[in-house]
């Protein structure tokens, strides 16, 4: 590609674009800072059905999560799955995605089924009331316009998705990388309830044992905004997803002790050789200042 081509008119938009995304999502975690509480009282949900009726092409994926998942985890996925529209819409790929689910309408629309089971991953993990304006998915709240956690529900959708359902999608790599990491911080079964449960709060009850309430919020807004320059083609996002994984590796490294979980860090780190190479310099640097101290 022509040099000039890069500096004359590639490089302008990636700094206004990445400017602009910084400044909006700093927006977004200022707001949602000031207007966040732990002590906020959880909703009144609706009544499970009597009977459920499964459409056929979710069958197998629900008998799926009902082997895997604890039941209260399932409860969004009963009140949904009575009414689930499912159409096979080939439009999608004009607009470049491979599947949707629309909240408020409970709509699964689709082009392959690696797309299928993502999608139906965020309906069995959302809840909407219209009359009381309440619309959840996932970690996500759509009832304000501060909404916190894209980047996190996104990879965790598919991390759950090639877990219990299609191991052999390929969306959103890089994301369930970074959840991976994320994960190591929860005890088995916490987060995925709080995921399934809508439980932000119990996320961020759980994120600050190891920081504080603020920090665990410009964290999961830092992944908001890589994930945002990721989709506009902005390389800018590789170095916050490098820095996010390497916090959480560290806050790892320096607080668990779980055998099961360390054998799942070091399988990470063994696909992350960048982070495994922090971590060990990290460490060397610890042990050598460490080291120095007591030759004083």
């Amino acid at each position: 590609m022509d040099n000039n081509i890069i500096i004359n008119y590639i490089a302008p938009f990636l700094i206004v674009n990445g400017i602009t995304n910084y400044i909006y999502q700093k927006n977004i975690e200022k707001k949602f800072k000031e207007s966040f509480s732990l002590n906020k009282n959880d909703i009144i949900r609706k009544e499970l059905p009597d009977e459920l009726t499964i459409p056929d092409i979710l069958k197998k994926y629900t008998k799926n999560l009902e082997s895997k998942c604890d039941n209260k985890a399932l409860e969004n996925l009963y009140r949904n799955i009575n009414n689930v529209q499912i159409n096979k819409n080939l439009l999608l790929i004009l607009r470049g995605l491979a599947g949707s689910y629309l909240t408020s309408e409970n709509k699964i629309d689709y082009l392959v089924e690696s797309a299928l089971s993502h999608e139906f991953i965020h309906m069995a993990s959302s809840y909407y009331d219209k009359d009381n304006n309440i619309i959840k998915s996932g970690f996500l709240d759509f009832s304000t316009n501060l909404v916190l956690g894209r980047a996190l529900n996104e990879g965790y959708t598919e991390l759950l998705n090639r877990r219990y359902l299609n191991p052999k999608s390929t969306g959103y790599n890089e994301e369930v990388n970074i959840m991976r990491f994320f994960e190591l911080l929860f005890d088995s079964k916490e987060l995925e309830n709080s995921y399934f449960t809508n439980d932000f709060i119990s996320l961020i009850k759980i994120l600050k044992k190891y920081m504080t309430t603020e920090e665990a919020v410009k964290l999961i807004s830092n992944f908001d905004l890589a994930f945002k320059l990721k989709i506009t083609c902005n390389p800018a996002y590789l170095p916050i997803y490098i820095n996010i994984k390497s916090k959480l590796s560290n806050i790892f490294a320096q607080n668990n002790n779980s055998l099961m979980k360390q054998l799942d860090y070091l399988k990470l780190l063994s696909e992350n050789p960048l982070i495994n190479t922090i971590q060990k310099t990290s460490e060397f640097s610890k042990n050598k200042n460490y080291s120095l101290i007591k030759s004083l």
